[in-house]
């Protein structure tokens, strides 16, 4: 698999819409460089980094 995925390959592993990952992006949350003509593309280690971090703040609100 590669280590260089596009906006649909990151929805599809996070489990969102193509739109939410947009959104991350616009808002800082998970970084992505950008080609010149503007397509995002995001480091495999980038969607990991952000996963884990997602997955402990939503194991975190369900504690309380």
């Amino acid at each position: 698999m590669s280590a260089i995925l596009a906006t649909a390959d990151v929805a599809r592993i996070l489990n969102v819409t193509c739109a939410s990952v947009r959104a991350y992006e616009r808002k800082g949350q998970l970084r992505a460089d950008r080609t010149a003509g503007g397509i995002r593309l995001f480091k495999r280690s980038e969607v990991e980094r952000f996963r884990r971090e997602r997955n402990e703040g939503l194991r975190s609100q369900a504690r309380g």
